[in-house]
């Protein structure tokens, strides 16, 4: 069952393929596993509770304020090890709308 959200605050197609925007909720124990993107950079900033994003096998532990960006090509995972929800922000450079497709998939209705 899916426990996490996502929000689009701005797609590839509103920024003219700048940038892919998405507030994600995610639950305690939330996690995406290892993967890499080829095409566009992705930063991690954490507005609540925390984050761990592993990239390229280096851990960074996120809490409010912090960011980490996985740039194209670097494997990269995150998960919230907290008891308490954690909202972070999704930035995707350049916008990609196959990723915004994706995310509509897997967060079903979740998605806002």
């Amino acid at each position: 069952m899916q426990r996490d959200a996502a929000t689009f605050l701005e797609t590839s197609e509103e920024t003219g393929g700048e940038r892919t925007l998405a507030e994600l909720e995610i639950a305690p124990g939330g996690k995406v596993t290892p993967h890499y993107h080829l095409t566009y950079s992705e930063r991690f900033k954490v507005l609540e509770g925390q984050l761990v994003v592993e990239i390229d096998g280096v851990r960074h532990e996120l809490g409010a304020g912090d960011e980490a960006v996985a740039a194209p090509g670097s494997l990269h995972a995150w998960s919230n090890p907290g008891e308490e929800r954690s909202v972070a922000h999704i930035e995707l450079r350049p916008g990609s709308p196959g990723f915004e497709k994706a995310l509509r998939v897997a967060y079903g209705r979740r998605y806002l």
